[in-house]
């Protein structure tokens, strides 16, 4: 299968995450090999756990490339950065303040839509969500 042409130029927020996807899949795909049904029984254990290491170092690959993913995303929203930190510290300090469970889940859930619009790496739902998670926080 010839690979597919690369765009020019290319986002590396965006090429970090599809490789992210890809060793996190194939990693998975070894370790169900291995403990899969396929296997041949008289399979030595030492190719079993030559199998496990090599879907761990598959998955910290993953793992390496989503960082480098939201490394990409954290740059591009320098400017909010500054506002989700001190959002997210206040957040902290309300939890210690706060006497009922709803606004404590209210406010946990709002500080997840940043966590999750970060990796999304989508700006537009950063932002929203910080503000989101802002208005929460004060309110």
């Amino acid at each position: 299968m010839p690979p597919e042409p690369t765009p020019d130029p290319i986002d590396p927020e965006v090429e970090a995450g599809e490789l992210a996807d890809l060793f996190h899949g194939f990693s998975q795909a070894v370790d169900e090999y291995r403990l899969g049904d396929d296997i041949p029984p008289e399979t030595p254990p030492a190719q079993l756990a030559l199998l496990k290491r090599q879907a761990q170092e598959l998955e910290g690959f993953s793992q390496r490339f989503t960082a480098e993913a939201i490394k990409a995303t954290l740059h591009s929203i320098q400017a909010d950065l500054a506002k989700i930190k001190a959002v997210t510290k206040e957040a902290k300090t309300q939890l210690g303040h706060l006497k009922t469970v709803s606004k404590v889940i209210s406010i946990a859930t709002a500080g997840l839509s940043v966590g999750t619009a970060i990796v999304s790496g989508n700006p537009l739902s950063i932002g929203k969500a910080v503000e989101d998670f802002g208005k929460e926080v004060v309110g």
